[in-house]
């Protein structure tokens, strides 16, 4: 008996995930306004940085590294030879 009981619970909870799964998708497919045919980006660009301005993502563009004087490398790089 505990075991029918067991398996019909198996299969109940399968059957609330199918279900969950099943309208996430559906409600997920209103969000995208795409084409037939038409690939959807995977990340939408921000339009407007976020605080701080550390974001993940930059557009795909590399950013330039900082620029730093000359005497600043100069004591880097004697401060690393010293160890």
């Amino acid at each position: 008996m505990s075991l029918l009981l067991m398996v019909l619970a198996l299969l109940g909870a399968l059957a609330v995930l199918g279900l969950g799964a099943w309208v996430a998708a559906q409600l997920g497919r209103g969000d995208r306004d795409v084409e037939p045919g038409e690939a959807a980006s995977a990340v939408a660009a921000p339009s407007d940085p976020p605080a701080g301005g550390y974001t993940l993502l930059e557009g795909g563009r590399e950013q330039p590294a900082p620029v730093l004087p000359g005497d600043t490398v100069t004591r880097v790089r004697g401060l690393l030879a010293e160890g």
